[in-house]
């Protein structure tokens, strides 16, 4: 059995596969920026009170290239952070989160990256939390339940798999 400095070190490992810049490279995946649009557009469809702007609901070709790349990079870490937890992994049908804790994770990866790909973004793109109307916290949720469902039926990398399987 390692020491608890080994199993840390396991543990940072593993997340860093996620976080690091290598990992993002040459592997975009506009796929997931899809879904994570698709996923968007059925949560305002089912939240929002009324009639959405048309921007809120534009397909993905309509996007800006740095709206694209940001669906595309928070997709991609709602569904590193869900297939690391291992819930996935051992069958559990949800983590045991709030509907707030996963909406704001989404909101806050959503804020990195536009602060990442927007030289200077406009206020009513870097709303805080607490500001956002009801129904767009709501969508935060919603994007983050779909991308876990997503991932219930998805393939588990064999390193994660396997961290799950010994336990």
């Amino acid at each position: 059995m390692p020491s608890q400095d080994e199993g840390e070190l396991q543990e940072r490992h593993i997340f860093s596969n996620f976080t690091s810049s290598s990992w993002y490279k040459g592997r975009p995946q506009p796929e997931g920026g899809r879904f994570f649009r698709d996923a968007w557009m059925r949560g305002i469809e089912k939240y929002y009170p009324g009639n959405p702007p048309s921007a809120s609901i534009s397909n993905w070709e309509a996007l800006d290239q740095w709206e694209q790349n940001s669906a595309v990079v928070v997709y991609d870490v709602v569904q590193h952070f869900v297939l690391a937890t291992g819930f996935v992994a051992v069958g559990a049908s949800s983590l045991p989160l709030s509907q707030e804790q996963k909406g704001r994770f989404v909101h806050t990866c959503w804020l990195a990256s536009i602060f990442n790909h927007v030289a200077q973004p406009g206020e009513e793109d870097t709303v805080a939390w607490e500001d956002l109307p009801a129904w767009q916290q709501q969508v935060y949720a919603y994007i983050f339940d779909d991308i876990y469902a997503f991932q219930e039926h998805a393939e588990i990398p064999d390193y994660l798999r396997n961290k799950y399987d010994s336990q």
